[in-house]
């Protein structure tokens, strides 16, 4: 099950955490209405000498070691005739459960259109075997074919998996698999080699941190060469 979302860059991981601190925010209540019914056992109230002030920080991001993270450009064909249709797909590989991704996506716009943007099934497998569903932003992608861009795309996983019901921790996604597709025109008349690039790169944790680290490849396809 899929769900569109209409909002565009950088909500990946706010989604996430959003998802999470629900399923969490039931579990407090109830920790807390258990709490009502406990005798009241007061604590004295230790000299002020002997306190000590603790800073916690929270995690914004984890750190990938090398290799760990990718995402990449791959194409269904590496030669393309002149007036040809072709899909470049962006594959994300990660060892570290994620639960989401997006990117930007660059082209030559004098020598390819993009046609049409397609999510991928890497989240969503995940999500649809983990009684979880995705949410894709925005709705409608922004396809440019005079600067030759596809503005920020993502998906973010929500829902409670088997992991969080049994003892809290989310799970998610790993392996590889296609993050979105992009459905490509090669224009008339052309003979060069052609570059497409990924920027604005996302992956974040499973608890919704961004994952630091991402290894970015890019890709070329041979036109009417």
């Amino acid at each position: 099950m899929k769900k569109r979302y209409t909002q565009g860059k950088l909500f990946l991981a706010g989604l996430v955490v959003i998802a999470i601190i629900s399923v969490l925010f039931d579990s407090c209540n109830s920790n807390i209405s258990a709490a009502a019914h406990q005798p009241d056992l007061t604590l004295p109230i230790p000299d002020s000498s002997l306190q000590t002030t603790e800073t916690t920080t929270t995690p914004t991001s984890v750190q990938a070691s090398p290799g760990d993270v990718t995402m990449s450009i791959s194409l269904d064909q590496q030669n393309i005739a002149p007036g040809d249709n072709f899909t470049v797909n962006v594959i994300v590989n990660t060892d570290i459960p994620s639960r989401g991704a997006q990117c930007t996506f660059g082209f030559d716009p004098s020598a390819v259109i993009c046609d049409k943007v397609v999510e991928g099934d890497f989240y969503e497998t995940w999500a649809n075997n983990n009684s979880c569903q995705t949410i894709t932003f925005p709705s409608e992608p922004a396809v440019d074919n005079t600067a030759g861009t596809v503005a920020a795309v993502g998906v973010a996983v929500m829902g409670e998996d088997s992991g969080m019901q049994k003892n809290g921790i989310p799970g998610g996604a790993t392996g590889d698999g296609i993050l979105y597709s992009f459905q490509m025109t090669a224009k008339s008349g052309i003979s060069k080699t052609v570059n497409f690039t990924l920027s604005n790169v996302l992956v974040t944790s499973s608890a919704g941190l961004e994952i630091n680290g991402v290894i970015v490849n890019n890709g070329t396809v041979l036109i009417g060469l």
